[in-house]
């Protein structure tokens, strides 16, 4: 059990890690407020194509400007190599390379399953 919580907290304190922890929450935030729409009385297919336009227009924008999760981390942590809440993170230069390529991918596949899900496009 030691050996887990040990492993757990050097995850926790690896910058590559606690930053995609950041963006997951921002495109969850969008998620969010689509299925909160999709529960809504009274929905009109309009409001259903307006909703998924929305979420995949903020998922885009995304991909160049941090959504607020992200961009109040990066704030937080400042300039390399940086720490969060007191605790230094180990941080890489690759890091932040290897965050865009992920989050171009994750956005990318996210809004291609949504355009084939629902039919857009």
């Amino acid at each position: 059990m030691k050996g887990r919580a040990s492993h757990t907290v050097k995850g926790l304190k690896q910058f590559k890690t606690v930053i995609f922890v950041h963006l997951l929450l921002d495109i969850l935030s969008e998620l969010k407020d689509l299925i909160l729409l999709f529960q809504r009385d009274g929905l009109t297919l309009q409001m259903v194509s307006d909703g998924l336009q929305k979420m995949t227009l903020a998922l885009v924008a995304m991909k160049t400007v941090p959504g607020q999760h992200l961009k109040q981390f990066l704030d937080e942590v400042g300039p390399f190599p940086g720490n969060n809440s007191g605790v230094e993170l180990d941080r890489k230069q690759v890091d932040d390379d290897n965050l865009h390529k992920v989050k171009e991918k994750l956005i990318n596949g996210f809004c291609d399953y949504v355009t084939t899900r629902f039919g857009m496009g």
